[in-house]
């Protein structure tokens, strides 16, 4: 449960600040919020049971779950939001999360708050 709670609030903490920099009004980051508290731990529970169920790669499963959470949000954000490129905008976020999930992941923060 740990993870799941770490990873919603590390993707959170990164898009949402992402986001205003890149100029998006309250409303659309509202949007990025609400969108990533959907998305996220439904990703982490699928890549965590296929995982444990299957016998597909591990980084094949992560960049089909990452591919279906951008389009997702892609297809979110052009409802939701003034992006010109709301697919890009995904792509970007999503991106700068996991980016840093990966870095931290490599450098064991995770194990020191218990994740």
């Amino acid at each position: 449960m740990t993870r799941f709670v770490i990873a919603l609030l590390l993707t959170v903490a990164v898009e949402v600040p992402l986001s205003l920099l890149v100029g998006m009004r309250r409303k659309e980051l509202i949007t990025v919020l609400l969108v990533n508290c959907l998305t996220n731990p439904i990703a982490m529970l699928l890549y965590w049971v296929l995982c444990a169920r299957t016998s597909l790669p591990h980084l094949l499963l992560r960049f089909l779950i990452e591919a279906t959470v951008v389009l997702t949000e892609g297809w979110i954000y052009a409802r939701g939001t003034d992006r010109k490129h709301p697919y890009l905008c995904s792509l970007a976020l999503n991106a700068a999360s996991y980016g840093v999930g990966a870095l931290l992941g490599y450098w064991n923060v995770f194990e020191r708050f218990g994740g």
